[in-house]
């Protein structure tokens, strides 16, 4: 049977966790900036009022704006090629 292991938070992991959470970030994201399970990381942004974005409202923000994203690639690559 596995050992359970209590380790407290630190207030670094806390403002990180604050701060992923404002960018906008998974809870996968926020569990592999923090170096913890995901539950764990679930129940402690509960326990401070946060919530991270589910995946596919991150991909869906990501396929809304893909199309700027590639403008500017196509942008950026242009300047270059034409310099």
């Amino acid at each position: 049977m596995p050992r359970i292991t209590k380790r407290s938070w630190k207030p670094e992991e806390e403002g990180r966790l604050r701060e992923l959470a404002a960018v906008g970030a998974t809870l996968l994201r926020a569990r592999a900036a923090v170096g913890r399970p995901a539950g764990t990381v679930r129940k402690k942004a509960a326990d401070m009022g946060l919530c991270f974005a589910g995946v596919r409202k991150v991909r869906a923000m990501y396929r809304l704006h893909e199309p700027t994203i590639h403008q500017l690639s196509r942008r950026a690559k242009s300047q270059v090629g034409g310099s």
